[in-house]
């Protein structure tokens, strides 16, 4: 049996209780330490994080930015920056976040991480739009961009590359990270063969590995679906 928790990095971070406050301490590290000085022993367990991709709306240098539960993915295989103690150095957030991986793993918590893959940050200037225009995302017959997920776009995830995109994206944090489950946001949006894919391959690595979500979608639902 597995006790399920989810932890909110920033609100786990702000130091005043209703706020979120960036500041320049070092929060994978500080993560760290909160997890091994408070041990306790409740049996098998799993903690949800969110949330770790790089997000758009939140830049790695502000002093402060909006809390948006990391709803708005940027580079879905980068970590974010202002939880690092050197944003500007992509080798600290590394070493830092499997210092984070090591102690759960040392205090018999595993990690599962909540995953956005069902939209994009941005719309238009997108990677995944900038680089084959009109494949990655779900148009309308009328050519407008599907709003699913209620933020303007949803990834087509039925479509061959974007599938691939999906599966290698869960199999690197998986095998690079150690995240021993993955918490799908809007899953619905994902159609059932990628989605046995994204399960089918993760449990190649660990047969212990979660997969599991949102079964609703969210926005508006137009001509088009997976």
């Amino acid at each position: 049996m597995y006790i399920i928790t989810t932890v909110f990095i920033a609100q786990l971070m702000s130091v005043n209780a209703g706020f979120i406050v960036y500041s320049a301490i070092n929060w994978y590290s500080y993560l760290q330490m909160k997890l091994t000085s408070s041990k306790k022993k409740l049996g098998d367990k799993e903690d949800t994080i969110d949330y770790l991709i790089d997000d758009f709306l939140i830049t790695d240098n502000d002093t402060y930015n909006a809390f948006n539960w990391g709803y708005m993915p940027l580079n879905f295989n980068a970590l974010e920056g202002s939880y690092s103690a050197d944003p500007y150095d992509g080798l600290s957030r590394i070493e830092e976040m499997k210092q984070v991986t090591m102690a759960f793993g040392d205090a018999d918590i595993r990690i599962n991480m909540d995953v956005v893959y069902n939209h994009h940050g941005l719309t238009a200037a997108s990677n995944f739009e900038q680089i084959v225009p009109g494949y990655y995302f779900r148009k309308t017959d009328s050519g407008a961009f599907s709003n699913g997920s209620g933020t303007g776009n949803e990834t087509a995830s039925e479509r061959a590359m974007m599938q691939k995109f999906i599966v290698d994206s869960t199999v690197f944090w998986a095998s690079e990270y150690n995240i021993s489950g993955f918490r799908f946001d809007l899953m619905a949006l994902h159609d059932t063969d990628t989605m046995n894919q994204v399960a089918d391959a993760l449990r190649d690595i660990d047969p212990t590995i979660m997969v599991y979500g949102e079964p609703w979608t969210g926005g508006t639902r137009d001509e088009t679906g997976p």
